[in-house]
This record gives C-alpha cells, sequence and structure tokens, in this order.
C-alpha cells in the first residue's frame, strides 16, 4: 500500500466543502478572506487557529458585558472555526488535541446562552463515555427525538445549525462524539468499529429513554455520508428506531478506490484497522442489513453522483422492507474529490435538504406516536 500522506490537500478540502462551511456557521468574509491569502495547508489550519482566538476573545468580551445572545453566537462561531481548523490534520498531534479542546470549550460555553436551549450531557455506555449536545425544540413537551450521525471528520460542533433545523420542527436532536469522531477519536485514541458504535448507540437510546422530558420512545436517526451508512446499519439492527432518513449516503462498495489507490487518510485516521470492511465493503454491509430494516426510509441522493450512482441508492430501498422515499436531487457534479466524486447538489445546497429531512422525519416519528 503507498504512503499516506498526514494531511489532506487543502485545496481538495476547500473545493468539496465551502458550501458546507458556510452553512455550518462560517462567515462569508471570513471563508473568503483565508482563502484569498492561504498559500499552503498550514496556513489554513494556522489562520482558522487564530481567527477561532480571535472569536472567543470577542465572545468572553460580550459575555462579561451581559450581551448574551452576541457571546452565544461567537462562542458557538469560535468553537465551529477550531473545528475547521483542526479537519486537516489526519494525525494525532499536540496541535490537533489543542484544537479539539478549543471547539469543545467554546461550542459549550455558547450553548450555556440563549435558545433553542442546548445541553451538554454524557453518555456511559460500556465502559466507556461519549460527550454530546442535546438540542431542545421550544415549548413542546416530551418532543420525539433524532439521533444525529456525523460524517467522518465532523464532530458534534460542526453539527449545531443541522440540530437546530430539527429543533425548530419539535424535534429534540442529539449529535455526540461517539467512537472515531471528535473528543473520542482525538482526546481520547478511540477509534470507530462495528461494536463500540453499536454499544455507543444502544447508550445514546437508553440515555433518551432515561429523560422524563422526552419521548425517548420515538427515535430517529439522521445520517450525513458515513454517517448515512452507519444510520441504515444502526436502523437494521434495533427496531427502536422508528425512522431513519440519510443525506448522500455512502451505500456501495467503493472497493474500486481500495484497488486502484490508498484508502483515503480521512478513512484510515477515523476508522479501527479491523473494521476498515465498514468503508471497503459498504455495499455488503448494506445488502445484509436492508432486508432487516423495517422501519420509514428516506434517501437524498445527487443524481450525479459518481461514488455512489444513484442506481445504487434505488436497488438498497429496494431492499428495505419499511416504506421508503427517495429524493432526487438534479444538477451537475460541484467539485473534485480525492476519491471519485461524492461533493455534488446535495451538499451544495445542505440548507434546503437538511430541512427536508428534518421535515420528514418529524412527520414520521408523528405517525408513529399516533
Amino acid at each position: 500500500m503507498k504512503q499516506l500522506p498526514d494531511r489532506l490537500s487543502y485545496s481538495a478540502f476547500i473545493e468539496q466543502e465551502t458550501s458546507r462551511i458556510l452553512f455550518e456557521g462560517a462567515l462569508p468574509g471570513d471563508l473568503t478572506r483565508i482563502l484569498s491569502t492561504i498559500e499552503e495547508e498550514a496556513d489554513w489550519i494556522s489562520q482558522w487557529g487564530v481567527l477561532a482566538s480571535s472569536e472567543e476573545r470577542a465572545a468572553r468580551l460580550a459575555q462579561e458585558e451581559h450581551r448574551l445572545t452576541t457571546a452565544r453566537q461567537r462562542y458557538l462561531r469560535a468553537g465551529y472555526y477550531y473545528r475547521l481548523a483542526h479537519y486537516f490534520l489526519m494525525r494525532d498531534c499536540e496541535e490537533r488535541r489543542s484544537l479539539v479542546a478549543g471547539a469543545n470549550r467554546c461550542c459549550g460555553a455558547g450553548i450555556a446562552f440563549g435558545e433553542p436551549r442546548v445541553e451538554a450531557v454524557t453518555i456511559p455506555y460500556a465502559g466507556r463515555f461519549a460527550n454530546g449536545y442535546l438540542h431542545f425544540p421550544t415549548g413542546q413537551a416530551r418532543p420525539p427525538c433524532v439521533v444525529c450521525i456525523p460524517g467522518l471528520g465532523h464532530t458534534k460542533e460542526s453539527m449545531h445549525s443541522w440540530c437546530t433545523e430539527g429543533a425548530r420542527r419539535g424535534l429534540a436532536v442529539f449529535v455526540g462524539d461517539g467512537p472515531g469522531y471528535g473528543d473520542a477519536r482525538t482526546l481520547r485514541g478511540e477509534r470507530l468499529g462495528a461494536s463500540a458504535f453499536d454499544q455507543y448507540l444502544e447508550g445514546v437510546l437508553e440515555f433518551l429513554a432515561r429523560d422524563k422530558r422526552l419521548d425517548g420512545h420515538h427515535v430517529g436517526l439522521l445520517g450525513d455520508c458515513f454517517g448515512g451508512l452507519l444510520a441504515l446499519r444502526a436502523a437494521s439492527r434495533d427496531r427502536r428506531f422508528k425512522a431513519c432518513a440519510a443525506l448522500e449516503a455512502i451505500l456501495d462498495d467503493p472497493a474500486h478506490t481500495a484497488r486502484t489507490g490508498p484508502i483515503p487518510p480521512l478513512v484510515l485516521y477515523h476508522l479501527l484497522e479491523s473494521d476498515l470492511s465498514l468503508f471497503v465493503e459498504s455495499g455488503q454491509v448494506l445488502a445484509e442489513a436492508g432486508p432487516q430494516i423495517r422501519c420509514p426510509v428516506y434517501l437524498i441522493h445527487a443524481e450525479t453522483d459518481e461514488l455512489v450512482p444513484l442506481s445504487v441508492a434505488r436497488a438498497v430501498l429496494g431492499l428495505i422492507r419499511g416504506p421508503t422515499q427517495l429524493d432526487v436531487v438534479p444538477g451537475p457534479n460541484c467539485y473534485a474529490n480525492h476519491l471519485r466524486n461524492h461533493y455534488n447538489a446535495v451538499l451544495d445546497h445542505l440548507g434546503r435538504w437538511v430541512p427536508s429531512a428534518f421535515d420528514w422525519l418529524a412527520a414520521e416519528l408523528a405517525v408513529a406516536r399516533a
């Protein structure tokens, strides 16, 4: 196998993620200024880190002056900027640990102020624990719940804008750094493996069921990219999940990529070596999981996805025994990818499709509760 670089190309990352960066909380002016000045990968990391520190200082000042809405906004933005800075670092080092800690610190401070209400929670499971955020809808008693599973490399800090869309639609939304994600991966060295992730989701379900403020018996799943694969797999294994939505999910076997080139550093950094089959044999994972899924499933998939063709999305839905819905998103490929192209119309318009996913989840969970 070829020697892998420690860091992905910053230019490839920028091309793939520009629209997502804006949807998830960056200010357009900040992104434009950084893109106009970076010359190499280290510049991306350092400049987002500097900007995050500046936002954190401004947030602290706003807090001291009791401008709490502003404090919330700037703390959350600082946390997201720290997250952007560490995304490139596909290796364990003090720089990455410091940036992850900064994201945790700022987002933890920001959620203390304003609405919608968000609580920092800790999920015990199998002798471990996972840190997460629980987003509450305003003015609704015992709301149904959604568990959000990010794509690889994303974290609980990068999903605030996603979860807010769910809270606006009357849902409590949980997102956590399970094994392989965020502080679990970076601060405690816990890589993502199938067994550990199953145990983590079991802990999440038990936690939600115990919280009397929630209807923890009506729980949906929302997965993004690799998180979509994990969500579908979870729906096949546990009937307590009443609905499952996935955006641009990894649905097919990327074995072509594995045969013709190295496995992407993003995958190698986050997954256990013994469980790389979750990625390189994802088609087989879903072939086995699909017939076991009885809950409603909603896929949002791009017409032009080259990594996971639309025909594969249709085939996966054909395996599922529960009701299914597919929204096909037209539009050209947006960006070049270090894999085949997986970054296109869906991920270029998250501001339209994340709300659609939560609309569907809210409707399906309401039916399940009736």
